[in-house]
């Protein structure tokens, strides 16, 4: 593994300065590049992480729709989140972007206006994924997204940034459709991820019921992606893992 995503919930357990040793003790003994997932830490956070090591920010902003968002984040803003965004590719940071399909209140040119917006950004990597409600939350009986509409929307992204993007297969999208990682690349997408948490610490990571690969080992990951992979003509350049 070339590269690795360190990805929480906006955790307070953990303070900046942990994660920040965190991360130069992975680079003492790795040369991997670190790409951090960590929510809204603060621009003065950014710059620590980055100094520490971190060269890649994961953030999605969820929706470019500002009142969409107020809704989904009462209380939260929209320019807040791509205030972080902006300030972490200025930084130098890699950054990976995208939004949620099936928001609640959501339209097809809120979705339109999100691959622009992810663009604008400087997205290296595009992340359109499936709004999957937890059953624990205000979203309970909202219905996820379907499988189908997703990939059109990774062909979209293809269509609109068809030179430079990374576009990825998201872990919830094959939650809601096994075979969701092969009809993806199919459909432009080139880009997927391995879950390398110790298994006996997966179940702590619990963001919606029945996550896709939650029990499978590394090994099992590796073997059936090389596997389609090569199925489809295509061979790994670098696998990245969270």
């Amino acid at each position: 593994f070339k590269s690795l995503l360190l990805q929480s919930g906006e955790d307070c357990g953990y303070s900046v300065d942990e994660l920040a040793d965190i991360i130069k003790e992975i680079k003492k003994k790795y040369p991997a590049l670190i790409f951090i997932s960590f929510g809204e830490i603060g621009i003065n956070g950014l710059e620590k992480l980055y100094q520490a090591g971190a060269r890649g920010l994961l953030m999605r902003f969820e929706t470019s729709n500002p009142k969409l968002y107020q809704d989904v984040h009462p209380g939260m803003s929209l320019e807040r989140r791509l205030e972080h965004l902006r300030k972490a590719y200025h930084l130098g940071y890699l950054i990976l972007t995208g939004s949620l399909i099936g928001l609640p209140g959501q339209n097809k040119e809120d979705i339109l206006n999100d691959i622009f917006l992810a663009k604008e950004l400087h997205a290296e990597m595009f992340s359109f994924g499936p709004f999957i409600p937890h059953p624990h939350t205000p979203f309970s009986g909202i219905k996820p997204a379907q499988a189908e509409e997703v990939i059109k929307v990774l062909a979209l992204a293809r269509i609109i940034d068809n030179t430079h993007a990374k576009i990825l297969v998201t872990t919830a999208l094959e939650t809601l459709s096994r075979p969701a990682a092969k009809n993806g690349l199919l459909a432009g997408a080139n880009s997927l991820m391995l879950n390398v948490t110790p298994l006996a610490y997966r179940p702590f990571y619990s963001i919606y019921p029945d996550r896709a690969h939650q029990s499978e080992s590394i090994a099992v990951q590796i073997e059936s992606t090389v596997s389609l992979l090569r199925s489809l003509g295509r061979a790994p350049t670098d696998l990245e893992v969270s």
